[in-house]
């Protein structure tokens, strides 16, 4: 039992686990990333900083949002050692009822940008709107979207085979679309 204690804990694809967990045991041993699979999206939100005193304070959410761009996460250990983990390749993918989106929102995390991290796929039955895809934004919101889009294409690093390329849709491919 002890020796099985001491083995590294390798799970692509996990259920649950705190972050200390997670950023010790995990990940370390999956370089290419690790995917969760939060059955409820808000049970794996509601979940965070559970090891914080009073449920309250904590840094689970700050530690999601950091990682969403895969910046190095970088943290001080006991015996002042220092742990890296160069590309923390993290994924949630889970599911919820329409009828409680709402609460996504909460605790600020609109101001915080955490849920503008999370990328939401609607299937058609579920759909309440039928986006104009002609529809042009107002220009501060197009700029901070360029500049975080910007951001990520260029602050993730990729080797020279699959080295990615910018791509443009332009009036006539978003009318096929909508077609």
């Amino acid at each position: 039992e002890d020796q099985i204690q001491r083995l590294p804990s390798r799970q692509l694809i996990y259920g649950e686990a705190h972050i200390p967990t997670l950023i010790k045991d995990v990940m370390p041993h999956n370089p290419k990333g690790v995917l969760q699979d939060a059955d409820e999206i808000l049970s794996w939100i509601n979940g965070m900083n559970q090891l914080a005193k009073g449920g309250k304070e904590g840094t689970d959410e700050q530690f999601w949002m950091k990682s969403w761009n895969c910046k190095p996460h970088r943290k001080r250990l006991a015996g002042n050692k220092i742990f890296v983990i160069r590309r923390p390749y993290l994924n949630v993918f889970g599911g919820a009822q329409p009828s409680i989106m709402w609460k996504l929102f909460k605790n600020d995390r609109a101001t915080t940008g955490f849920i503008f991290r999370i990328l939401f796929a609607v299937p058609e039955v579920h759909k309440i709107a039928d986006p104009n895809l002609l529809f042009d934004m107002p220009e501060e919101l197009e700029s901070l979207h360029r500049k975080c889009l910007t951001s990520l294409y260029k602050g993730l690093p990729m080797d020279e085979e699959t080295d990615s390329r910018p791509m443009t849709i332009d009036t006539h491919a978003m009318r096929i679309f909508k077609q």
